[in-house]
């Protein structure tokens, strides 16, 4: 019982040192940041879609209620850009750490250049954090825009007036270049979700790139972590 005792903690100890299991665990800890910027994403989301559903919002009355509404949307559209920035500066780390100088590193740089550096979204996004640092929320407006003639609720906007943004340093080329095909304003709803689809598209490329590069570590352990199982279930 003994020696069978002493194996099984072998094969434990095996376990945290086996390549593929460390793999994981530093990938468990950078998908924090992506969780976190999904779950922010998603508090986001919906409280612009509850602000633009018409039965809503026309329900609202002046003063305090709507006071409230805007703080709330200034306290998620803050921890969603800071989210956002973080997702960037964990992803440059880890790859940093892990990749420095490899293959994965030059598909990376490529994919982050497609993906986020040409498109004015990304950037508009970001610089769109930094902004909120030094100058606070960007100016906002809730437009109701009725159809002349139909017989249906209004549709209803969250708007940011780029005349009121355009005098400040910080905006890099992609965000003027975005501002400027947007005219007097550009909304907040189509800004998030166009982010987070391409967000949502890189780190699914993210994931399955890495787990291929790592297939044989992660079918040893997939062994490893059976022969553990099959071990446990004598005991029992």
């Amino acid at each position: 019982m003994k020696h069978r005792g002493d194996r099984y903690l072998q094969l434990k100890a095996e376990l945290e040192e086996n390549p593929g299991f460390k793999y994981l665990q530093r990938r468990k800890s950078h998908e924090r940041s992506i969780y976190v910027f999904g779950g922010n994403f998603r508090q986001l989301a919906e409280l612009v879609d509850l602000i633009q559903t018409p039965k809503f919002y026309l329900k609202q009355t002046p003063g305090k209620k709507t006071e409230e509404l805007q703080a709330e949307l200034i306290r998620l559209f803050h921890n969603y850009l800071a989210a956002a920035k973080s997702l960037v500066d964990h992803t440059r780390a880890y790859v940093e750490q892990w990749h420095a100088g490899d293959e994965f590193h030059l598909k990376y740089q490529d994919r982050i250049k497609s993906s986020f550096v040409d498109s004015s979204v990304s950037k508009m996004t970001l610089d769109l954090r930094n902004y909120l640092m030094h100058r606070g929320f960007p100016p906002s407006t809730i437009r109701e825009r009725f159809e002349i003639g139909a017989n249906k609720p209004p549709e209803i906007k969250i708007l940011f007036r780029t005349s009121s943004m355009t005098d400040w340093k910080g905006w890099s080329p992609k965000s003027k270049e975005y501002m400027k095909e947007h005219g007097c304003h550009f909304e907040l709803k189509p800004l998030v979700a166009e982010y987070q689809n391409l967000v949502s598209s890189f780190y699914k490329w993210f994931s399955s790139e890495l787990h291929e590069m790592h297939k044989n570590e992660l079918e040893q352990l997939e062994a490893l972590n059976k022969t553990i199982i099959e071990f446990e279930q004598e005991f029992r």
